[in-house]
């Protein structure tokens, strides 16, 4: 975290699910907390569908600047968002899975339907569907904390967050917005009060905990916990063992217990974060 493509940051975003082993899925889905329904369904489900072709025309941008003109029609999403979005939402007889990419949707929605099925002796059914309100937050969360405007990511990430909790790109991104404003314990306390996570959680954010270790590794290093930012970027590499940014930072800790002189902080993800040998 010491940037980034709008294609990378989009490909972070995308939320995808595996196909699910049928013993897996029954425990996921009976750990998965259930969720009131939405008011009114049918008016709901035509404005989703307005809203998602608005997020999804962001979605396919290359460039921050071609998100700009873009960002008063997200924010009228983010706007339209109901006051429960989680990334998995749970209702009697149904579990619905909130992704981004199309052809994860439908190998989710297959797959993990059909164990279902056989988990649950088709009682319960696991569907895939766009997640239309939480992209958007993160879309405009994302965009402020490129142009260096914490306060304004924040506006948009709590309230991606106040709707989804357990998106960990959202949870991601407001510790970053937090970092930039220098507020570290901070980041590293929200961070670590982050709901925990289960089974089908886990499998929706693949990603999610490398990035939190990470995340958690770069706050403990500048509150000078050296031994724990060591441990964080530890395991971080044990769930993402490629990742540039988390050996950099490692030979960053150590030179720093060895005597060295300390850098200014910045904020790197995606592509550039992965491929740092600094």
């Amino acid at each position: 975290m010491r940037g980034k493509t709008l294609k990378a940051i989009i490909a972070a975003a995308l939320l995808s699910s595996a196909a699910l082993p049928a013993p897996v899925l029954a425990q996921a889905l009976a750990q998965a907390p259930a969720s009131p329904p939405v008011v009114d369904q049918k008016a709901f489900a035509k404005q989703e569908a307005k809203d998602r072709k608005v997020v999804e025309k962001a979605l396919h941008v290359t460039s921050f600047a071609e998100l700009e003109p873009m960002v008063a029609d997200l924010q009228k999403v983010v706007a339209n968002a109901p006051a429960h979005w989680p990334v998995v939402d749970r209702q009697p007889g149904v579990t619905t899975i909130r992704v981004n990419d199309s052809q994860a949707a439908l190998i989710a929605t297959v797959a993990a339907a059909g164990a279902a099925g056989k988990a649950a002796q088709g009682q319960s059914q696991v569907i895939a569907v766009f997640n239309t309100y939480g992209t958007a937050a993160f879309l405009l969360g994302t965009l402020a904390v490129e142009h260096r405007q914490p306060e304004e990511a924040l506006v948009w990430l709590e309230k991606g967050l106040a709707f989804q909790p357990d998106n960990l790109m959202l949870v991601t991104e407001k510790g970053s917005a937090l970092i930039l404003q220098h507020r570290f314990a901070e980041a590293l306390a929200f961070y670590d009060a982050r709901p925990p996570m289960d089974l089908l959680d886990t499998l929706a954010n693949p990603d999610g905990e490398a990035r939190i270790e990470r995340s958690r590794g770069f706050c403990l290093t500048e509150l000078n916990r050296l031994d724990e930012a060591e441990a964080a970027y530890l395991k971080s590499l044990e769930l993402e063992p490629d990742h540039g940014g988390a050996k950099a930072e490692l030979t960053y800790i150590r030179k720093l217990k060895a005597g060295g002189a300390k850098q200014g902080v910045d904020v790197y993800t995606g592509d550039k974060a992965k491929a740092r040998k600094d």
